[in-house]
């Protein structure tokens, strides 16, 4: 899974919250690719800059819920679309950087450019991962600031990382692709069978901005499978989430 693809999953979880069934948003992301002429259409400057009058185009006549008043899905797109717009940076025409603390908390960023995509302090370079290990080891935070000489950065990254310990509570079960799936299984074939059973979240490592083996509509409104995660947006409805 590509950078761009994560990006377009955040939008897919927004659409996911308002209520909206799997069919449909992906009858709206189709919408979305042919109004911004590209496979990845909310990952693009595109939809930043204009991305209210598109967002109201192909929700249009949705069957789903109470969007079919304009004025309700004014107001949608203002308060649960638009916010997953501001945590991110784009370079040109598509999205080169993400936020995942928000606007206002830049410390920490995810870039495909930098340590393949490995949350990091943006400053320093360093990854969240090993500030948030070095607390552990020193017992303080302002010690591991002075190590590293990133002050700012170092109590956001354990709170970062403590967030993404959360998807490894004890009632989860881990599972490596490689013990469920042979080798040569394309991502469709292993994607529909997780979707088939239900109950799956799946983390993926960042492999770049480019295109991915699976994307865009491939991945979209495929079943039950729960989310692609790089970090996690909220607890899970079933205790019971595996991951693999």
């Amino acid at each position: 899974m590509s950078f761009r693809d994560l990006i377009e999953l955040r939008f897919v979880k927004s659409f996911r919250d308002l209520g909206l069934s799997l069919p449909t948003i992906r009858a709206c992301f189709q919408r979305a690719v042919e109004e911004v002429q590209d496979e990845r259409p909310f990952s693009t400057q595109k939809f930043r800059t204009d991305g209210k009058a598109i967002f109201l185009d192909i929700t249009q006549n949705v069957g789903d819920g109470e969007l079919i008043d304009l004025r309700h899905r004014q107001r949608v797109f203002r308060t649960v679309v638009e916010p997953s717009l501001r945590d991110l940076e784009f370079d040109a025409d598509v999205v080169a950087r993400w936020y995942p603390l928000g606007v206002l908390r830049q410390s920490i960023v995810i870039d495909p450019a930098r340590v393949f995509g490995r949350p990091l302090a943006a400053e320093a370079g360093v990854p969240t991962e090993v500030l948030a290990n070095a607390v552990n080891v020193e017992g303080s935070v302002e010690t591991v600031a002075r190590l590293y000489e990133v002050a700012p950065a170092v109590r956001d990254a354990v709170a970062f990382e403590r967030k993404l310990a959360t998807l490894f509570e004890p009632d989860h079960t881990i599972v490596a692709l490689r013990d469920r799936f042979q080798p040569s299984v394309s991502d469709v074939e292993w994607i529909t069978t997780l979707d088939r059973e239900g109950g799956w979240a799946v983390l993926t490592q960042i492999l770049g901005s480019g295109p991915a083996p699976m994307s865009g509509p491939q991945w979209i409104g495929r079943g039950s499978c729960s989310s692609f995660s790089l970090v996690p947006g909220g607890r899970t409805r079933s205790r019971k989430r595996r991951l693999v």
